[in-house]
């Protein structure tokens, strides 16, 4: 194995569901760190965006995907 695939939570990094509404430093810094771990055990980060997992925000705001203003 010369790889690690993780996913990247959209509501660890912008709980609020956009970048107006604020960036969680904190969600940087583990993806940061887990990035950094990953390469320095010899692997390959490759990340998918799970985009089903939307912020709490917007999910009480447009009703997530049953809305045509979240696409």
């Amino acid at each position: 194995m010369n790889s690690f695939r993780f996913p990247i939570v959209w509501s660890r990094i912008l709980p609020n569901g956009t970048i107006s509404g604020g960036v969680n430093k904190e969600g940087i810094a583990f993806y940061n760190s887990l990035v950094s771990d990953v390469i320095a055990r010899g692997l390959k980060p490759f990340f998918t965006i799970f985009r089903f997992d939307t912020p709490q925000a917007l999910e009480d705001r447009y009703r997530s995907f049953l809305s045509e203003n979240i696409v």
